[in-house]
């Protein structure tokens, strides 16, 4: 419960700048320090919202969960929203920048239930075309480039699938039964279970060497301790598992998650590689890495506690899938995200490098608290 008062306490000081001053902070993406529109800082704070007025009965904030809802659909143009402004990278981040953003309006629909959030799903969705021969989506707006990055294919396949829930289209159900069917050819793990990042199947045989090449390269340098993707992979691995997790709650009887490959990726969790991998600070070792960083600021993994928050991911993880995650793993993380992210006195500490994207990240909690709540309930 002090623990749970922590995120809360700093979880409303976000409710507050919004609600009585019309505050949106900015935000940069943690260690990728892109300059990010507020879209993705509003749909975070969406599902905080949502979730306060659910859980504790916070109606008081409707008509600022209202509000937040109108502004968020203001900076779209034909269902298509900027993200990001970062000379050399694509505005919309790929498919998880829109699957950030369908989260937080779903979470709107939940609580006002006003229709006008299910066109804009359809029209947001519609944007984003399914490349059959790979069985993933193609960037926003195009259907010739997809998103190589996997954990983006799995989070939008995780928030179509909520989506369809309300939408209850056959064309979104085909994509999604398709991506699963096609997700073990597309996810590659290592002997232990570590994700690798990139999309592992391609469209043309020419594609697929060159691919092929560059992960045998990226394996020789893990070798011979060179930088390369392994320590990207550690900071990213429980991120890629709580999107299974929220495909889980809508598909849990594909037979994807009885197969050996999820089932080792789960248990990579109980390994001291990721432990280690995830408290190292070497993070010169990352081949994917452009920016520079103070070397006595940096203390672990950038890509983990202090961005993608394992530690609450976990969470919401073992409450839907305790047969996959143990309590126990999940208290541990929790712990050491609390330690390495919190001063005694409850404040965000040095280690988080964006401090904002990060206490808008304790969104991901709430999932945690909406489904502790419901089971509480019962």
């Amino acid at each position: 419960m002090i623990y749970e008062n922590i995120l809360r306490n700093n979880a409303n000081v976000l409710i507050e700048a919004f609600v009585k001053d019309n505050i949106i902070f900015k935000t940069q993406n943690g260690p990728y320090i892109d300059d990010e529109t507020k879209v993705r800082a509003m749909s975070h704070l969406a599902v905080i919202m949502a979730v306060e007025i659910k859980n504790y009965q916070r109606e008081d904030l409707i008509p600022s969960l209202e509000r937040l809802g109108s502004k968020i659909l203001a900076y779209g143009h034909n269902g298509l929203f900027i993200m990001r402004k970062k000379e050399g990278k694509d505005v919309y981040n790929g498919v998880i920048g829109h699957a950030w953003l369908l989260e937080g309006l779903l979470y709107i629909y939940s609580i006002t239930k006003d229709n006008k959030y299910l066109d804009s799903f359809k029209q947001i969705i519609d944007n984003h075309l399914f490349n059959e021969s790979v069985s993933v989506w193609y960037c926003p707006n195009t259907n010739i480039i997809y998103d190589h990055t996997l954990n983006h294919q799995l989070w939008y396949a995780a928030i179509l699938s909520k989506a369809n829930v309300y939408l209850k289209s056959e064309k979104y159900e085909k994509e999604i039964s398709k991506f699963l069917d096609n997700l073990l050819n597309n996810m590659r793990i290592n002997k232990k279970g570590r994700i690798n990042h990139y999309v592992q199947k391609t469209s043309s045989k020419k594609e697929f060497v060159k691919l092929t090449i560059k992960h045998y390269i990226y394996l020789l340098k893990e070798f011979l301790n060179m930088p390369s993707l392994k320590y990207k992979e550690n900071g990213y691995h429980i991120f890629n598992l709580v999107a299974l997790a929220r495909i889980y709650e809508v598909y849990p009887e594909h037979s994807i998650f009885c197969s050996k490959k999820i089932k080792t990726a789960f248990d990579y969790c109980s390994r001291n590689e990721l432990k280690k991998g995830l408290m190292s600070n070497c993070y010169k070792k990352d081949v994917s890495l452009k920016n520079k960083f103070d070397d006595n600021n940096v203390m672990i993994n950038i890509y983990g506690i202090p961005y993608n928050v394992p530690g609450f991911e976990l969470m919401y993880i073992s409450k839907i899938m305790p047969s996959y995650i143990s309590q126990d793993v999940a208290n541990y993380y929790f712990e050491q995200q609390i330690k390495w992210s919190f001063t005694e006195n409850g404040e965000i500490n040095e280690n988080i490098i964006d401090k904002n994207i990060f206490r808008y990240r304790i969104y991901e909690y709430y999932l945690y608290l909406e489904k502790n709540h419901a089971s509480f309930e019962r």
